[in-house]
């Protein structure tokens, strides 16, 4: 998913703030269950909607942050007072993405025919941890057309071993070869 640099920003902002107070854990759990009110399309609907006036927007935070540390509560009257609602949907993912880095992790996706097991999951991540001499944490998505196989994308970096990746290295390498006249 990409995230807006205004998320990323105030994403940073509150780690970094988080980790200087001393409350990360509670922090982190707060973030998290921010990121699961958002990921409620209807959620997200209503904070977008400009028919709803700011002052029932800033009610439905307030009852959202009730449940959060004050820090919390303090960075979404910030982000209101600010009117930068937008970038809720998106801060999980920002804020996750900060907790990985300090952890010396990165996340990536695995694309495959059938859905694979945790611990395929699991081996697949020990197996590429240290190539990029980082933890891994996989995520898995299933796509039917790659038929056989998997791919792998972390840090910008695709691994295709799946049946369909090499089916079309196949074709590219007949196409690019020439042909001799005797």
């Amino acid at each position: 998913m990409n995230v807006s640099p205004v998320t990323v920003r105030f994403a940073i902002a509150l780690f970094e703030l988080a980790r200087e107070k001393n409350v990360a854990a509670e922090i982190d759990r707060d973030v998290e269950r921010i990121g699961v009110e958002f990921a409620d399309a209807s959620v997200c609907e209503y904070f977008a909607d400009a028919r709803v006036a700011p002052a029932e927007k800033r009610k439905r935070l307030d009852s959202l942050g009730a449940v959060c540390h004050p820090l919390t509560r303090n960075f979404l009257h910030l982000i209101a007072d600010k009117q930068r609602l937008s970038i809720l949907p998106e801060l999980a993912e920002a804020y996750r993405r900060n907790v990985l880095r300090e952890r010396g992790a990165v996340e990536g996706v695995v694309e495959s025919a059938r859905a694979l097991s945790p611990s395929d999951l699991a081996d697949l991540a020990a197996a590429l941890g240290p190539h990029l001499k980082k933890q891994v944490v996989l995520t898995n998505r299933v796509e039917p057309a790659l038929i056989a196989g998997a791919r792998v994308v972390v840090e910008n970096r695709m691994i295709d071993a799946s049946a369909q990746g090499r089916l079309e290295a196949l074709r590219a390498k007949l196409m690019a070869a020439r042909l001799s006249s005797n």
